[in-house]
C-alpha cells in the first residue's frame, strides 16, 4: 500500500514534465494532504517545476504561468505551512506581478504569513 502510494505520487509528479508546459496545478492537492510525506513530496516537485521553469533559456512565459498560479493559490484554503512555502516561492521567483497578492497578505490573521509577506516584499 505504501509502494502503491508512493508510485502515485511520483507519477503525479511528473505529470507536469511529460505534459511539456510548467504548471503545479496537477500538484496541488499534495499540499493539502493529511499526509507529511505528501506535502513534502508536493512541495519537492513544486520547487524543480519552478527551477526548470526559470533556468536559462526557458520561456518567461512559463515563469509569468507559475507565478499566477502561486498568486492564485493563496486564495484557496491550505494549512498555514503551504500558505507559506507559496510566499517563500513568491519570494524566490515572484516578480512586480507578486506585490499586490503579497501586499494583502499583509492583514492576514496569522502572523507568519504576515511577516513573511514582508520579507518576499
Amino acid at each position: 500500500n505504501l509502494m502503491k502510494k508512493k508510485l502515485l505520487i511520483a507519477f503525479i509528479c511528473m505529470v507536469p514534465l511529460m505534459a511539456g508546459a510548467a504548471t503545479i496545478n496537477p500538484l496541488v492537492p499534495g499540499l493539502n494532504s493529511d499526509d507529511p510525506d505528501e506535502r513534502m513530496e508536493a512541495r519537492n516537485a513544486i520547487l524543480k517545476v519552478f527551477s526548470e521553469a526559470t533556468a536559462p533559456g526557458s520561456p518567461i512565459k512559463d515563469q509569468a504561468d507559475l507565478e499566477m498560479e502561486v498568486i492564485d493559490l493563496l486564495e484557496v484554503e491550505l494549512p498555514l505551512e503551504e500558505r507559506l512555502y507559496l510566499i517563500r516561492l513568491l519570494e524566490l521567483y515572484g516578480t512586480g506581478r507578486s506585490v499586490d497578492a503579497l501586499s494583502s497578505l499583509l492583514g492576514d490573521r496569522e502572523a507568519a504569513v504576515h511577516d513573511l509577506s514582508v520579507l518576499a516584499l
